[in-house]
């Protein structure tokens, strides 16, 4: 995966992910949109077989490239949380 930003301004950012496609557009869109100083968060799909999505992010309020960072931090935290379930479920269905 390999990320390029497109344009940056005071309350928005735009960027690709080379090497993804809308799977992992929707779940940024999706906890994006969560936050409240994000006022839109979107993807585009230039080319249905290119492996790359555009993100696109504009804020009420707060740094871009920091609110996006903070976003995917939590992300992250949430698909960590979805493993250790997994693997705890997992261990109690073999005993």
């Amino acid at each position: 995966m390999e990320l390029e930003v497109i344009s940056a301004e005071k309350a928005s950012i735009e960027y690709k992910i080379i090497g993804e496609d809308y799977t992992l557009g929707n779940v940024l869109q999706d906890i994006l949109l969560r936050d409240e100083r994000v006022e839109g968060a979107g993807i585009k799909v230039p080319h249905p077989l290119k492996k790359e999505v555009i993100m696109i992010v504009s804020l009420r309020e707060g740094d871009p490239v920091e609110v996006v960072k903070e976003n995917i931090g939590k992300l992250k935290k949430y698909l960590e949380e979805i493993n250790v379930g997994t693997i705890k479920a997992i261990e109690v269905a073999e005993t």
